[in-house]
């Protein structure tokens, strides 16, 4: 893959986007190293803190590091979809420009009632694996238009997202927790190679 260099600027730009999809999952290393296969000729940048180099994490990094090291990054099929703002001599924070796919942690919750909240962090929280997220509405600021981002068929990374969805179909199924005697199901799923009764 040719790598474009990243973009540097000395002020934060306008991102607006709204009506975001997710996706979420659990999968064993070799799930991993077959969904990152099927993805194709994607880039991933670091964000939500500092780095001092503007080079996108390699595949096998990613591939190494999914469940031991999880960090928030974004996925691209375009360089350029992706800018850096320096917020200090030498230091960046990148930042999305145009959609991409953003990739986190995935992390849930069980309440007293036996009920599951997913995306809350603390002491009790479980980590699930990855959630990435993906919005359908997007405002370009310098055309002045909102624009349906998903129906763009053109799109690298809607069409990068939907293959995303198609894999997660086909490759996992809802997670099924036995809770007190009785059986959960999750909206997030797990790997076909995986099983999970309880929590």
């Amino acid at each position: 893959m040719q790598i474009e260099p990243i973009e540097i600027v000395l002020k934060k730009e306008e991102y607006l986007v709204s009506k975001w999809l997710t996706s979420s999952f659990l999968v064993d290393s070799e799930e991993f190293e077959n969904f990152v296969s099927e993805m194709g000729d994607f880039f991933l940048y670091q964000t939500g803190r500092l780095v001092s180099r503007l080079s996108p994490v390699s595949h096998k990094s990613w591939e190494e590091n999914y469940l031991i090291n999880p960090e928030p990054l974004l996925m691209t099929y375009d360089p350029k979809d992706v800018y850096a703002f320096e917020a200090r001599p030498g230091q960046y924070i990148l930042y999305p420009r145009y959609p991409v796919i953003q990739v986190r942690e995935h992390q849930f919750m069980w309440t007293s009632d036996d009920r599951i909240q997913t995306m809350v962090f603390g002491k009790d929280s479980i980590r699930w694996g990855l959630i990435f997220s993906y919005p359908q509405i997007f405002y370009d600021s310098k055309e002045k238009k909102i624009v349906q981002v998903f129906k763009e068929r053109d799109s690298p990374n809607t069409v990068g997202f939907k293959k995303l969805q198609k894999w997660v179909r086909d490759f996992t199924k809802p997670a099924q927790f036995l809770r007190n005697g009785k059986k959960i199901n999750a909206t997030f799923r797990i790997g076909k190679n995986s099983s999970c009764k309880t929590a």
